[in-house]
């Protein structure tokens, strides 16, 4: 009898997973769904730029119901079918999304450990934030540091470029997914506290909310994305206190 070499083994030991991957998770968001806060799918989720993992989170989320606070979410995205597109803003589950896993896929002759493992027609539909911000659904933005680079102004200047910024030359991947300034501010601020449930208490500079703040030299959404990650930092404040204040 052959043996499956190590690619082939790999392969089914990750469709087994797959198979089991639905139940599992609803298992497990069923029985978090009594907890304060909404569920982070990306503890639970083996393959995370897979379709069905994509699909299997927003049916467990759909069984379980809306959480007592927060928003259930689903993180990375990498890949996304036209059929669970609407379904984000129709359940209310958050989509939680890095601008930053991007990178490299601006220059389509590099290679790319990402591209090989897809499957045809996959890439094309790919970190499809443009498409689901139009949808209405909540879309918050960060780094997923250490993963990636925490700063937000790299992270901003990718989500608007799709591409690395300060590199016109590059080749924006998926240019009609670009997020515009203000839906990239919104992703970094008001709708990463409201995943958390967190609208009154930050996410925005208003009276009453806690002082976590960054200031800029130049207004982010006015600045043009190229200069982003340039512009400095004048001021830190984190739950009203100044840590950082430049001279």
């Amino acid at each position: 009898m052959r043996q499956a070499g190590p690619d082939e083994a790999e392969r089914r030991a990750e469709d087994a997973v797959d198979r089991r991957l639905p139940g599992l998770l609803g298992q497990l968001v069923e029985g978090a769904a009594g907890r304060p806060a909404g569920v982070d799918d990306e503890a639970v989720q083996p393959a995370e730029g897979r379709d069905g993992a994509v699909n299997g989170a927003l049916n467990a989320y759909e069984r379980a119901g809306t959480p007592r606070r927060g928003m259930h979410r689903v993180e990375h995205i990498e890949t996304l079918v036209d059929a669970d597109l609407p379904r984000f803003a129709a359940l209310g589950v958050a989509a939680s999304m890095q601008p930053l896993h991007m990178e490299g896929l601006d220059e389509p002759d590099a290679p790319s450990a990402w591209h090989d493992g897809l499957s045809p027609g996959r890439a094309e539909r790919a970190f499809r934030s443009g498409d689901i911000a139009r949808s209405g659904a909540t879309l918050a933005l960060g780094s997923d540091w250490m993963v990636a680079d925490y700063d937000p102004r790299y992270g901003m200047a990718w989500a608007r470029l799709r591409r690395t910024p300060g590199h016109p030359e590059r080749t924006p991947y998926l240019p009609q997914q670009a997020l515009g300034a203000e839906q990239t501010l919104h992703g970094y601020t008001t709708h990463a506290a409201r995943v958390n449930g967190d609208e009154s208490v930050c996410g925005r500079l208003k009276p009453g909310l806690r002082a976590d703040i960054t200031a800029f030299a130049q207004d982010p959404v006015e600045t043009d994305p190229d200069e982003l990650p340039d512009v400095p930092v004048w001021l830190t404040v984190v739950d009203g206190r100044v840590v950082f204040e430049a001279h």
